[in-house]
């Protein structure tokens, strides 16, 4: 029997916690008999250096180590301090014996804005790289055999799906990257005023149909899972783009499929732009549609909208 655990980040949004959460409960399930899994949720502020001294908090890593042989860390750049205190836990597990593995999530650049990600290439034992160029930019950093690619999780597991309605009333955009108040170029595709400049096309689109553009904002972290599926579920098309023309930089390319995954999982009809890990969820026209430009965005939105069998037999491909 072997023993894991997932260490993950609290916090009131549900992205934070999920798939620390969602990797725990399938593991539990997949290989019931073989692995124990155990999911701790920890403060984000959990590896600060504290006291006088600005000591990591050995005591509590300690504990973290007890009675496992694999110890995952889920999404490090959500820990506060977590780079300061990295060395130490990498100690403290080889003296144990305890395999430390980097579950990364949002790719390079989640750490501190460039494009590196220090414990998932230098500190951890090995890494859970989430999408296929991101398996390949961690490869160039660490050898080969210690990166494994993962499918990521979706959000939820439910049996709740989206009932098509005849006409388009809403189409919803989760964490459009433009409404970040913390908006960094640095880790964007394009210049914020070319994703203002699609988000208002789009608006003009809806409008002569009398329908709306409605914004998911993870930022504002007070959404919980019911209310996030109830908007999803209360919508009509889903949309993402990271950019326009295969604009992508390192920290983009890389990004697995999360929210396009999300919205496919509940029957969602889809139009994204053509990220590869994107790319690689369906065809064209058979499981989502892709726009890699604002006349194929207009065009494709205004395909959707007047098609009501299209947007069912995407939704259901997808589901």
């Amino acid at each position: 029997m072997i023993s894991v655990r997932f260490v993950g980040a609290e916090g009131k949004f549900q992205s934070i916690e999920t798939q620390a959460v969602r990797i725990h409960a399938n593991l539990e399930r997949a290989a019931a008999g073989s692995v124990r899994s155990q999911l701790s949720l920890l403060p984000q502020d959990f590896f600060l250096r504290r006291g006088l001294l600005r000591r990591a908090p050995v005591r509590e890593m300690q504990a973290l180590l007890e009675g496992v042989q694999v110890l995952v860390v889920v999404k490090s750049s959500l820990f506060r301090d977590f780079l300061k205190a990295a060395p130490a836990l990498k100690d403290l597990c080889g003296k144990r014996g305890v395999v430390l593995v980097s579950n990364p999530c949002d790719g390079p650049g989640a750490d501190a804005g460039d494009t590196a990600d220090v414990f998932t290439e230098e500190v951890a034992d090995y890494a859970l790289a989430v999408s296929r160029l991101q398996a390949e930019a961690i490869a160039k950093r660490r050898p080969a055999e210690e990166v494994l690619l993962v499918a990521h999780a979706s959000r939820l597991e439910t049996r709740n799906r989206l009932e098509p309605r005849p006409i388009v009333r809403k189409v919803i955009w989760e964490n459009a990257i433009h409404r970040n108040p913390r908006y960094d170029e640095r880790k964007a595709g394009m210049p914020r005023e070319k994703y203002q400049e699609l988000e208002d096309m789009i608006r003009a689109i809806l409008r002569e149909r009398g329908a709306e553009l409605v914004f998911i904002d993870a930022w504002r972290e007070t959404q919980g899972y019911e209310e996030w599926e109830r908007m999803m579920l209360d919508s009509d098309i889903a949309i993402e783009c990271k950019a326009l023309g295969n604009e992508y930089v390192d920290y983009q390319s890389q990004k697995p499929a999360v929210k396009v995954l999300n919205y496919m999982s509940l029957g969602l009809p889809v139009i994204c732009d053509s990220l590869p890990a994107y790319r690689e969820l369906g065809e064209d026209g058979k499981e989502l549609l892709f726009a890699d430009s604002l006349d194929a965005w207009r065009a494709q939105l205004t395909r959707l909208l007047g098609d009501r069998e299209l947007r069912v037999r995407l939704g259901e491909a997808a589901r």
